[in-house]
This record gives structure tokens, sequence and C-alpha cells, in this order.
């Protein structure tokens, strides 16, 4: 089965230019390979609102001397401290002093010397 280029070649397939034509940009395929999303309201908001814990997290950071390296990308424990205050909600309230020096400091050492027996056993 052979085609007939001549037939092909004869039809007339451009279409005509109006005179907005020489306004209007000119389609390159190679400028934008990947299709683009509109954003949307949401994304917009929901951009600020991160910027804006963002902030916050900063903020304590830089009033209580935290080191950057304790909230670096690569601090999983952070990230995770992070996720279990967003999951609890908005009515989160922060652990005492007392909290922190006395019962949690204390399940934390036992959690530790329960990781370092099961890394010693292996």
């Amino acid at each position: 089965m052979m085609l007939n280029l001549k037939n092909l070649r004869s039809k007339k397939m451009h279409c005509k230019l109006g005179p907005m034509d020489k306004f209007a940009s000119e389609i390159n395929p190679q400028i934008s390979p990947l299709p683009t999303k509109q954003p949307n309201i949401s994304d917009v908001l929901w951009k600020a609102r991160l910027h804006r814990v963002h902030q916050y997290v900063a903020r304590w950071t830089y009033i209580f001397g935290v080191p950057f390296h304790a909230t670096a990308t690569a601090n999983d424990e952070f990230k995770i401290m992070l996720e279990a205050a967003a999951q609890f909600g908005s009515g989160v309230t922060p652990p005492s002093q007392y909290l922190l020096r006395e019962p949690l400091l204390k399940e934390e050492v036992e959690r530790v010397k329960d990781l370092l027996k099961t890394l010693e056993e292996e």
C-alpha cells in the first residue's frame, strides 16, 4: 500500500493569519515542555499558611538559640515532632518544664536503653 504524496501536497494545509496574529506570541513547544498548572486560591492560601508556620518555627529557633542543624531537613525527629503536633490539632499545649525534666526524660532514657540492648543483641 503506497501513499500518494502528490495528493497530500496539493491540499492546502496552512491556515490563514488575521491582523491580530502579528501581535500574538509564536507557538514554540520548546519553551514549556511540561504543561503548567494554574494556581488556585487554596494553593496560594496553603503556601501563605505554611510560610507563617515556618516564621514561628524560625522565631522560636532564634529566640532560644536552637542550633540550625537541629531543624535540618535530614533531622527526622524534628519532622516527627511537627507532624505529631499537626495531627493533634490546634489545641496542643507544650509540655511543662517538670514534664520535660522528670517523666519525659526518664521515658526517653529507657527508650534509648532498650534500643542499645537490641543493638547489642544483634
